[in-house]
This record gives C-alpha cells, structure tokens and sequence, in this order.
C-alpha cells in the first residue's frame, strides 16, 4: 500500500510543481464581507437563462485586513442553472479588476470567483455549509481540486450610480462560500480547461477518473457526468504533457447534502472506473481517514449533527472499501453512460 502511495504522491508532487499561491484561499477561517450592489438589476438577469446574454453590474466588497477597512470594485452577475431559477437568492460569479494593488488585497491576482449562496427555501437553508465540507473533503484527498473559503457575507442594496454608498440597507445576512475558477485551477498546475469533445481518451488520467468516482459515490453524489454528448460538474483539465485529468464540482445533489437515505455501497449509478484503477485509490481514502476527521470536527460552520452524520459517512465508506472484495463489487456493473472513457 505504501509503494502505491508514493507512487501516486510522486505523480502529483510533478503536477503541483506549477502551483501558483493565492492569498484569499491561505486561512481556512471563515471570511466576514459586506457586498454591495444594485440586486434588483443584479437579479433581474434570472429572467435570461442565457450566460452570454446576461448583463455585468458593479459591486463593492469590503472587508478587514489588518485592522484596516478594505475596499475593492468588481462586477458580478447571476449565475447556474437549476439554483438560479429556484433560488430567491440566487449563486453569483464575481469578477475583478485586472492591475488590483497588492497591499492587504485578498483578492489579489484573481480573475473570476463563483458565489455559492443560500437559497432561502427553509428546505435547503443548511445545504450550503454542507456542500462546503465536501469541498474540503475533496481538497484534502486530491491536490488538484477547486479551492474554498467559507464567508458570512452581508448583501447590501445600493442604486447602480451610489458607487460611493458601502454601507447600504442590508438584503440579505448569510453564509455563503467562495470557490476559484477553472482558470485560476489552471494557473497553479500549468492545464487548462477544455471542451470535452476535444479530449483524446488515450491520454486520460485513469487514477484521477477513478478517485473522482470513488468519492461521488462516498457523498452518493450521481449528478455527474462526462461523455461525447455532455459533461455536467465535471471540470476537464489538460496538462502540459497532454494528460486529461478530471476536476468535480457542485456537490448539492449529494444525498447526504439532501438529507436523502444512504443507501447500499453497491448500489450506484454512473461508477464507471475498473478495479484496477480503484484499487490504488482506495488507499489515499483510508490514508487520509484522520486527516478527513479532524477536519470535519473542526468546521465551525457544521452543527453537532452534520458533524456526526458526515462522520459517520467517512467513516463507513472508508470501512466498505478497505475490504478487496467490495472493491470488486462496485466495479463488476458499471454504467458506461456516465464514464469519461466511452
């Protein structure tokens, strides 16, 4: 098992190499800001489900940095697909101003930063703090993955030419989080995003294929796909050397983010990774079974019983594939439609 490891840590270490820090995604604390906007012209862009269509509106983000108030401009629209019709408040893409100073900047050489927010509907009020702590999970069981940062935000009404105005009316007081974009992804490990009729199946990675597999099926998360015809919460990421990798994103169908039954391990749609891709997966999990706990207890942003449910998901997942003859299991009726090999 330590061989397999250090074998896959060695093939990672090659791609971190391009790494490039940023500043906002240092802390894991969680991160207070004021955003202030015209929401109404904002939200109005809900009525064109066209991304291409939608309008940009100016925002100010101002925040704490060294005891000093800090004021940054941007533009920002509305953003998704399913939570941007049924959400009153609806997720945010968010997008900065190139030559930015430096100085106490979090925001600092960042080009575009998604917005997952609330959605307001007494159902889903806790699902955001839980779609973040699968994040995490996957940040820490995969280096190449989309970074977080957990904020409570005040939402603040301004009129569109109130450039002036930080402190307006408040809209909206929730918690929210930030994740990078496929590009920024890109810069620190030198790939970059493609579309997924363009990737040469050859060249896929079949380890990071089969750890993205591996922990959708831990969250029971099927709202994944990639083939010839669609890719859907799957970033697909070239390297230098022409290797494929895959990215997940967008966990909210997770059926533990729902509060929905677990079922059965072997009970799964959409696996579609061979046994011996799994098999030297499966140790990086139950390597990574403390780290994943210890992280878990600490996020203040879960309640005692999130902390325990997720828990207990780890930790039984983890139990399920420590045993070879699971392994087998899951990997013995794959469903093709949803591999990125076809």
């Amino acid at each position: 098992m330590k061989a397999i490891l250090l074998m896959l840590c060695l093939c990672v270490s090659s791609v971190e190499a391009g790494m490039k820090e940023i500043v906002l995604f240092n802390s894991n604390t969680e991160l207070n800001l004021d955003i202030s906007g015209d929401f109404k012209a904002i939200f109005n862009g809900k009525k064109d489900p066209d991304p291409f269509e939608r309008t940009l509106h100016d925002i100010s983000i101002s925040y704490l940095a060294n005891k000093k108030v800090q004021n940054i401009f941007a533009m920002t629209e509305v953003r998704g697909w399913s939570r941007l019709q049924e959400c009153e408040f609806p997720p945010l893409k968010l997008k900065f101003l190139k030559n930015m100073p430096k100085e106490d900047n979090l925001f600092y050489n960042i080009t575009t930063l998604k917005v997952v927010t609330r959605c307001n509907n007494k159902k889903r009020l806790r699902w955001v703090n839980k779609e973040l702590a699968l994040y995490k999970i996957y940040e820490i069981l995969e280096p190449l993955s989309l970074k977080t940062r957990a904020v409570n935000a005040n939402y603040r009404s301004r009129v569109s030419t109130d450039y002036n105005n930080l402190k307006g009316p408040i809209l909206s007081s929730q918690f929210s989080f930030l994740v990078e974009s496929s590009s920024m992804l890109g810069d620190r490990f030198k790939m970059s995003e493609i579309e997924v009729a363009k990737y040469d199946k050859s060249k896929i990675s079949k380890i990071s294929l089969a750890k993205v597999n591996l922990f959708n099926l831990m969250i029971r998360n099927f709202d994944i796909e990639v083939s010839r015809k669609d890719v859907r919460n799957i970033k697909i990421m070239k390297a230098e050397d022409g290797t494929i990798y895959g990215v997940p994103y967008d966990f909210d169908y997770s059926s533990w983010i729902r509060n929905e039954p677990i079922g059965p391990h072997n009970k799964t749609m959409g696996f579609c990774s061979e046994y011996q891709d799994i098999v030297k997966v499966a140790p990086i999990f139950i390597e990574k079974q403390d780290q994943l706990l210890t992280m878990i207890k600490e996020q203040t942003y879960l309640n005692q019983e999130e902390k325990t449910s997720l828990t207990n998901l780890v930790s039984d997942f983890i139990k399920f594939i420590s045993v070879d003859a699971n392994l087998k299991e899951i990997t013995s009726a794959a469903y093709t439609k949803r591999c990125l090999i076809d």
